[in-house]
C-alpha cells in the first residue's frame, strides 16, 4: 500500500455500479425529485458506528501523545483529545451505497416487509454528482490497520501545517485536526460488516438551516438533499433490483412505467435494467 493512504484510497474505484437499498416511497421520491437524501451521521441505524470511529481515533491520539517530545505537539494533541467529543455535534450527512445490489442482509435492513429496491448509479454519473454539489465519494474502510494509518497521517500532516502557520496550541489549531478528522470519521466501520462492502457521499458540516428533518421510530431524523443530477443536469439510473416480494410481475412493470414518465435512462444511453432478485427470501 502506497505510503500516501488519502490518495490510495481516492484512486479506488468499485467494479461496478453502486447501489442504494430503499423502499417502494424511497424509490419514488428518489426518482421523481431527481435526489436522494443523506442522513446525519448520529442518526445513522447503526448506532455504534460512531463508537467505533472514535475508540479509533482516540487509540491513534493517545499514541501520538504518548510518543511525542516535542512540548508543542503534546500539548495539541491533548487539547484535540479534549475536543474529541466535540464532532458529534457536526451535522455531518451520508448516503449509503453498496458495491452489491442484491444482498440478503440490504433487503431485510432497508427493504419494506414486501418490497424493496436496490438503485444501481454509474460510478461516473455519482462522481459528477458530487463533484457538482462539492461532497466526497468514497469507499468505507473495515480494515483496523487503514483506519490507524488514515488517522496518524491526517494528524501528522495538519500538525506540520500548524507548525508551518506557528498556531500551537490555539483554537485554529485544534479545529484544524478535528475538522479532518469528521471528514474521514465516517468512513471507518466495524470490520463485521465488510461484506456490505459499501460506499459513502459524505458531506462537509451542513448549516443547521440547510437541514430537513423526517420521522424516525423514536425520534426525528435530520438529514439533508443532494441533486442526483449530471452534466446536463439530467439523472441517470443504470439498473433497478426488485427485492423479495410476492407481486414481481407487477414490480417490475410499475418500475418500467416510472422510469418512463421521468425520462430516466443509462448513463451510457438505453433502457435502464430492471432484474429481480435472486435472494430465496421470504418475509410474507
Amino acid at each position: 500500500m502506497s505510503q500516501d493512504i488519502i490518495t490510495e484510497i481516492r484512486k479506488r474505484n468499485p467494479p461496478g455500479p453502486l447501489y442504494h437499498y430503499t423502499t417502494q416511497s424511497g424509490l419514488q421520491g428518489i426518482i421523481e425529485n431527481k435526489c436522494i437524501w443523506a442522513t446525519h451521521t448520529q442518526y445513522l441505524n447503526d448506532q455504534s458506528e460512531y463508537t467505533h470511529a472514535v475508540k479509533i481515533i482516540l487509540e491513534v491520539i493517545n499514541d501520538c501523545i504518548a510518543d511525542s517530545t516535542f512540548e508543542p505537539i503534546h500539548a495539541s494533541l491533548v487539547d484535540i483529545k479534549e475536543g474529541l467529543h466535540d464532532i458529534e455535534f457536526d451535522n455531518v450527512c451520508v448516503c449509503s451505497f453498496s458495491e452489491n445490489g442484491d444482498s440478503l442482509s440490504q433487503w431485510r435492513a432497508y427493504g419494506g416487509p414486501t418490497s424493496g429496491y436496490s438503485i444501481g448509479l454509474d460510478y461516473m454519473f455519482m462522481h459528477k454528482v458530487v463533484n457538482h454539489s462539492h461532497l466526497k465519494l468514497w469507499p468505507c474502510l473495515y480494515d483496523k490497520d487503514e483506519q490507524i494509518k488514515l488517522i496518524h497521517q491526517i494528524i501528522s500532516q495538519e500538525l506540520q501545517d500548524v507548525q508551518n502557520m506557528n498556531k500551537f496550541g490555539t483554537a485554529l489549531s485544534r479545529a484544524f485536526i478535528l475538522s479532518s478528522i469528521t471528514h474521514y470519521a465516517p468512513m471507518f466501520k466495524d470490520p463485521a460488516f465488510k461484506d456490505e462492502k459499501e460506499w459513502r457521499i459524505m458531506t462537509d458540516v451542513v448549516n443547521v438551516k440547510d437541514l430537513f428533518f423526517r420521522e424516525g421510530k423514536s425520534m426525528l431524523i435530520p438529514y439533508t438533499e443532494i441533486p442526483l443530477l449530471g452534466d446536463q443536469d439530467e439523472m441517470s439510473v443504470n439498473e433497478v433490483v426488485i427485492g423479495p416480494t410476492p407481486h414481481i410481475r407487477q414490480s417490475h412493470l410499475s418500475v418500467e412505467s416510472l422510469l418512463n414518465r421521468e425520462g430516466i435512462y443509462k448513463a451510457q444511453g438505453g433502457a435502464t435494467d430492471i432484474t429481480d432478485t435472486k435472494v430465496p427470501y421470504r418475509s410474507w
